[in-house]
């Protein structure tokens, strides 16, 4: 069971460079000002993925650390976190890049991210 586990790591770990060194790519050679929309979306769904994975295997080495309990529980929950804070992360860029990007609906999207945090936990 370990073994399995330590292979699923390493290659979470493989996936979250690999999306990495897809969004410097991207970062590196075009220009966002001249791109079209497929290449800007593949720029957004790449760094998802990445924090998405990153994330993932960060709080789930948090929570193997500070916490018992089972494997799948653990994983489970890093991963609905992973997503959130990815999902927060790439909307605050899409909205900052369309310049829309206020407090105000930062506020209202922290505020709707909890509250489905908060359903899972109750």
């Amino acid at each position: 069971m370990l073994e399995n586990v330590k292979r699923q790591f390493v290659l979470l770990l493989l996936l979250s460079v690999l999306f990495l060194f897809c969004t410097i790519v991207i970062i590196a050679f075009v220009d966002p000002f001249a791109a079209h929309w497929p290449l800007i979306s593949l720029f957004y769904f790449c760094l998802f993925l990445f924090c998405f994975s990153f994330s993932t295997f960060i709080f789930y080495f948090l929570r193997n650390r500070f916490s018992a309990g089972l494997y799948s529980k653990k994983i489970g929950a890093a991963g609905r976190e992973a997503f959130l804070l990815s999902v927060f992360a790439i909307v605050s860029l899409a909205l900052a890049s369309k310049q829309i990007l206020f407090w105000w609906t930062e506020m209202g999207l922290a505020v709707m991210l909890i509250t489905i945090e908060l359903y899972f936990l109750i």
